[in-house]
């Protein structure tokens, strides 16, 4: 029976009521019998220390308890592109 994980990597932001941690899902785990394969479609960069953890994955939410819901793909996440003002020329 195939197993499937979320594989996630913790970030720490600061909230108005101090430290929270954010689950960011970087890929997906999948037991199959023997074997055990591994798919990422991110890879973490910033302040991360390297360890990735997998959380059983419920098939409801496909998402870890607590993990962030990914923005719609044709947006940018808030913030993202604060700083760039216009098209590029190209």
């Amino acid at each position: 029976m195939k197993e499937l994980y979320n594989v996630v990597r913790a970030r720490e932001i600061e909230t108005g009521t101090g430290r929270k941690t954010i689950w960011d899902r970087v890929g997906i785990l999948l037991f199959d019998g023997d074997r055990i394969s591994i798919r990422l479609d991110a890879i973490p960069a910033g302040q991360w220390d390297g360890w990735l953890k997998a959380f059983p994955r419920d098939m409801d939410s496909r998402a870890p308890a607590g993990a962030p819901v990914a923005p719609p793909a044709n947006r940018a996440p808030a913030g993202a592109y604060a700083d760039i003002e216009e098209d590029i020329p190209f």
